[in-house]
Order: C-alpha cells, then sequence, then structure tokens
C-alpha cells in the first residue's frame, strides 16, 4: 500500500496545478502539509513545520508513510483549490513572484583536491560569496588541518567524529563544508577505489558525516569528538541523484544528538569514477518566537564524506571474547566486595531472579556481556546488541539505558559459566549475593563438581 499511495503522490506532484509550491511558486515541491491539501518546497515545508504540527502536518511525498486518511486529504485538495479556499479572503491575492518570496540562500563550493591520507581536513575559509546566490568557484589553495589559530578566520584544528567500534576511518576524501539551506561539495575517486566499493564482499563504505553549528565552529581553537546531527528535514543527492530512506538510515533516537549513523553514499550505485559530488538541502530551524526561522537564526551544517571500513559484527564479537572477558572468580570476589560495602544498608538483596535471555533478541543469550561500571548482573548477547547499535552511534545498555562506553564493555565468566551448566530451555536462575546460584524454582538440578 505504501508504494501504491507513493506513485499516487507523484502523479499528483506532476499536475501542472501541483507542479509548482503552493507557497512560494518554486519548482520541485516534495513536501505536502496532508490537512492543507497543498504541495510545497523544502523551503516553505521547514517554516510550516515551525509553526507547529497541531497548525500545518508536513509530510514527504516520497520518504514519508502515508495513511489512507491522509491521501484522501491531498487527493481532495490540490495546490489550486486550496489557494482559492485559504486565499479567499486576501485583501490582494496576487501571486506572490518566487524570486522575492524564497529566502535567498548562498552556496559554496570547495575545490575539487586529492584525498589526503590522514585525519579528515576541513574547509579552508571560504571564498568570497557571489551576489544574487550564484554560485562561486573560484579555486583556493588546498590547506591540511594544524595548529589552534589566533587570527578571526576559522580555526584549523583537527577535527574527528565520535569513535565508532563498527565504522573505522580509512581516509577523509573531502573537505568539509557548511552553509544555511544548502551544501554542496565535490571529491574524486579513482577505478580501484570504485571497483572496491562496489564490490559486494567489500568492507569498504563511503560515509557521510554531517554535523550543525550548535555542536561545531571553524573558529573554535579546538573540539572535542563531533556527534553526528542531520537536520531533522533534508535531501540528499549524490551526483544529481536522490538517495531514499532505504540508504540513510538517519533515523536514529528521537531528540538525541548523535545517534545516527553515517549514511553510505555508495550503497545506491551512485558513484563513479573521477569527479563526483554530494549535496545536502535541509530546512530551516532554530524558529524565532513567532515560530519562523529568520536568516540570522538559522543553524549551519557541516558535512564531510570519509572513506570508512565497516567491521564485521562476528569480529567484534570474537575480538571482545577474547581481549575482555572477566573470569567467574573475579566477578564472584566483586560481588562480595560489594555486598560488603552495602553492609550497613537497611535493606540488602540476597538474591535475585537473573533472566538468561537476551532483553534484545528475547533469545537465550550466547556471548553474555555488559559495561564494567553497570551495577546489574544482568547481561545481553553482544552479537544482538552489536547489530542494533550497527544503526546508531549513541551506545546505550538495554538494561539500566543509561550510555555506556563501547570500549568499557566485558564478557561476564560468571554468567558464561551459569550458561554453559543450566540446560537449553532453561530461561532464568536465582543469582545469590555471594556469586553462587541455584535453580530457578527447581526447574533442575545442578551438575556435580
Amino acid at each position: 500500500m505504501t508504494q501504491s499511495f507513493t506513485r499516487i503522490l507523484l502523479q499528483l506532484v506532476k499536475r501542472v496545478d501541483n507542479k509548482v509550491c503552493a507557497d512560494c511558486k518554486h519548482n520541485d515541491p516534495r513536501w505536502a502539509p496532508w490537512n492543507l491539501g497543498v504541495f510545497l518546497c523544502i523551503r516553505c515545508s521547514g517554516i510550516h513545520r515551525g509553526m507547529g504540527t497541531h497548525i500545518s502536518k508536513v509530510k514527504s511525498v516520497d520518504l514519508d508513510t502515508w495513511t489512507p486518511e491522509q491521501m484522501e486529504s491531498i487527493q481532495k485538495w490540490g495546490n489550486k483549490r486550496a489557494n482559492l479556499y485559504w486565499e479567499l479572503k486576501l485583501h490582494d491575492p496576487s501571486i506572490l513572484d518566487s524570486e522575492t518570496a524564497v529566502i535567498e540562500s548562498e552556496t559554496t563550493t570547495t575545490p575539487q583536491s586529492t584525498p589526503d591520507p590522514v585525519g579528515w581536513a576541513a574547509a579552508a575559509p571560504s571564498p568570497p560569496r557571489a551576489s544574487n546566490s550564484t554560485v562561486n568557484r573560484q579555486p583556493q589553495p588546498r590547506q591540511l588541518l594544524s595548529t589552534a589559530s589566533s587570527s578571526s578566520r576559522p580555526s584549523s584544528a583537527t577535527h574527528s567524529f565520535l569513535s565508532h567500534p563498527i565504522f573505522k576511518l580509512r581516509r577523509a576524501d573531502t573537505y568539509g563544508i557548511g552553509d544555511p539551506v544548502e551544501a554542496t561539495l565535490d571529491f574524486e575517486l579513482d577505478a580501484e577505489e570504485v571497483s572496491k566499493l562496489h564490490s559486494p564482499t567489500s568492507n569498504y563504505q563511503l560515509g557521510l558525516f554531517c554535523t550543525s553549528s550548535t555542536l561545531y565552529s571553524p573558529y573554535s581553537p579546538s573540539h572535542p569528538a563531533l556527534p553526528i546531527e542531520f537536520p531533522a528535514t533534508c535531501l540528499i543527492t549524490v551526483n544529481g541523484r536522490r538517495l531514499t530512506n532505504t540508504y540513510l538510515k538517519r533515523r536514529g533516537f528521537k531528540n538525541a544528538k548523535g545517534s545516527i549513523a553515517p549514511p553510505d553514499l555508495c550503497a545506491a550505485g551512485f558513484l563513479r569514477i573521477g569527479n563526483n559530488s554530494v549535496s545536502i538541502e535541509y530546512t530551516d530551524s532554530m524558529p524565532n518566537h513567532w515560530g519562523i526561522a529568520t536568516k540570522d537564526k538559522r543553524d549551519k551544517f557541516y558535512i564531510v564524506v570519509q572513506l570508512i571500513e565497516a567491521q564485521r559484527l562476528m569480529s567484534l564479537v570474537n575480538t571482545l571474547r577474547e581481549t575482555r572477558l572477566v573470569p567467574a572468580d573475579e566477578i564472584r570476589r566483586q560481588m562480595v566486595a560489594s555486598m560488603a560495602t552495602n553492609a550497613d544498608e537497611d535493606i540488602i538483596s540476597s538474591s535475585f531472579k537473573l533472566p538468561l535471555k537476551c532483553p534484545i533478541s528475547s533469545a537465550r543469550i550466547i556471548v553474555p556481556c555488559r559495561s564494567a561500571k553497570c551495577a546489574h548482573s544482568q547481561c545481553f548477547d553482544a552479537g544482538s546488541w552489536y547489530a542494533l547499535m550497527e544503526q546508531t552511534t549513541t551506545w546505550f545498555c538495554p538494561i539500566c539505558q543509561k550510555i555506556l562506553d563501547w570500549r568499557e564493555l566485558i564478557v561476564d565468566g560468571l554468567f558464561a559459566e551459569i550458561l554453559q551448566q543450566a540446560p537449553q530451555g532453561v530461561d532464568d536462575v536465582v543469582l545469590e549475593a555471594d556469586g553462587s546460584w541455584r535453580p530457578y524454582e527447581g526447574r533442575f538440578t545442578l551438575p556435580s563438581r
């Protein structure tokens, strides 16, 4: 049904009355507030979102999921009929001029350059902007990031994104660039790189990293590891072809910065040998008290393309098992020490039920792991956890919901011992405060030692 709705929406957009934005008459409207029954460009959709979803319920024509109720509304109205209704009482219901109605934007492009083998390179100070929103393509000398600068121009300190166990940086392929509303950058790939990226057995990806001006400033002398943050509403194109949500993987967690994995630009097969370009177009953010984003209140977004190597999940699990195993006796000593520390408390839990199923997959745990800083004995399966976290860079414990550092994961030897001795089909045991354990409700007999 979703594909059927998408086809209908694309047909509606092609109609003469709907080919331009209902508000500013800009070409290529790809967004629609279904309760108003009109089609909008990406800029006007941002203004509508700023008014609040209780006023304008904006959805993407080809990226969002539509319900039958929403489809009925958008098919009933359309731009011409809706404007006749909503603009009936205007004193001068004249058509707005598209050149003056659209918020003027200025875009700069970075010069093509040979990719650098170390770090990631941010843009040198942008060339002077051309007037009337034209693109200035004057090449600038390539600059690698170095130490902090005392001038008023953007500093050139080395920056990096938050570390990720699944993605390892191999090379920075572009400068970073950011500008309100739209950003475009160019990069080059040789035949060997394109072949490697498109190989079905290759682990290499071309990741698109993005962060906002609330987290990064080119004028700051230094930055911590940057979380990945994409605009809430954006369109990404590679060599003029739009990426769909299938390839973007930009969902993450609601209102959680840094919870997004870098989209793989080669997944859609749009890359080619030689010159390539990627652009991101997004709606304005940071609305003022009127609910509309003004020109001096917009967020900027900075994007950079990097060659990354995706680690196989089983390789991560095996490495964790080989290097981060804490023996069962050590876990017992820690539990006894914790019991002695809490001896003065009024209530001390002497035993508790310990599930042997992973809270993520609901299947029996294979490799029990948890953070060394978590206070609970309950574990989750390492393979299931890595598979879940592959889609996000916000690492949290599925048991206590706290953010954890993936470098602090351990394999619990005591839990592994319990899994080995408890028969298959047993879902729970009782763990005592001293680290000993027994069958839950007498469902099986412990093996003799």
